[in-house]
């Protein structure tokens, strides 16, 4: 089975603010999240602070680079 594709913002990155700092790629993004409960690969494409008219060029990245999504 192929891989499961995330794209998005900050929060499918785990965007984290603190009160001290903030910062991204923390434990409570979606993928790691999914990828855990359904014990599957991800990919994850995503940019904090982006608007999603970047999605379809992340969209098309990936399937440029990973043929098993």
């Amino acid at each position: 089975m192929g891989k499961t594709l995330f794209i998005g913002c900050s929060h499918s990155m785990g965007f984290e603010n603190t009160s001290s700092a903030v910062s991204t790629w923390q434990e409570n993004d979606y993928a790691d999240i999914y990828s855990q409960i359904n014990n599957k690969e991800v990919i994850v494409m995503a940019s904090a602070g982006c608007g999603n008219r970047l999605f379809p060029n992340f969209l098309a990245h990936a399937l440029k680079s990973h043929n098993d999504i």
